[in-house]
């Protein structure tokens, strides 16, 4: 993991919060170590794992340190509301070897709902997870003669008996590409359902459960990068 600076913008200048902008280099594909809730308010960052790459980031720019409450402005230049598309387009982003943040420096006060979902010993199941990059290469690849398919339903193309599928978990097969793109829509692990069943590509048990300093999440959609 790693990070390099860019932008020399004073997180804050007598008081007075500005946009702060983070150049964020992922090395060997590490996590970027940050935990976001996405809800009517917009995007927050509501952790900061000091062992990712954000984390590394904040010890090399105390004045331009990314912080919980913060809000995202934009995501790769790709600009942050609090509708789904956008949300999904930041996702994709995020998922990216370099990511450039621009926040509004928080903090941003905690609402009744968002202190008590983090009481709630179940809090951890709201959380989800990026897909990795390379989360295709862990799937089957046969024919579709081997998988007895002869369309592909995502495309609607009729599959040469030879050609060359891949398997998802539930044993649906579809061409790689439109498994990827449909896949990859909203790119993280929950949300990624097959198109026929819609059973999940992982288990949700997988998802790890917070650490004790992380358990005080906000409710809606949260994605921990």
């Amino acid at each position: 993991m790693g990070c390099m600076s860019s932008v020399a913008k004073v997180r804050r200048s007598n008081g007075n919060c500005v946009q702060v902008q983070a150049e964020l280099v992922r090395v060997g594909g590490g996590p970027l170590g940050i935990r976001l809730q996405h809800g009517a308010g917009g995007v927050l960052v509501r952790d900061i794992d000091e062992h990712g790459v954000v984390g590394a980031w904040n010890a090399q720019h105390p004045s331009m340190k990314v912080c919980s409450g913060d809000r995202v402005i934009a995501v790769n230049s790709v600009p942050v509301d609090n509708s789904w598309a956008s949300w999904c387009a930041i996702l994709a982003e995020l998922r990216k070897n370099s990511v450039r943040l621009v926040l509004s420096p928080g903090p941003v006060e905690e609402s009744p709902a968002d202190r008590a979902f983090g009481t709630r010993e179940d809090s951890w199941a709201s959380l989800d997870h990026l897909l990795p990059e390379d989360f295709m290469d862990t799937m089957a690849r046969y024919t579709a003669k081997q998988c007895q398919v002869t369309e592909c339903s995502i495309c609607l193309e009729e599959l040469d008996p030879e050609s060359l599928v891949v398997q998802l978990p539930c044993s649906h097969a579809f061409h790689p590409r439109c498994a990827e793109s449909w896949l990859t829509q909203c790119p993280t692990v929950k949300c990624a359902t097959c198109p026929m069943c819609r059973h999940h590509m992982a288990p949700l048990q997988m998802i790890p459960r917070p650490r004790p300093r992380c358990s005080t999440v906000g409710h809606g959609q949260t994605t921990e990068p």
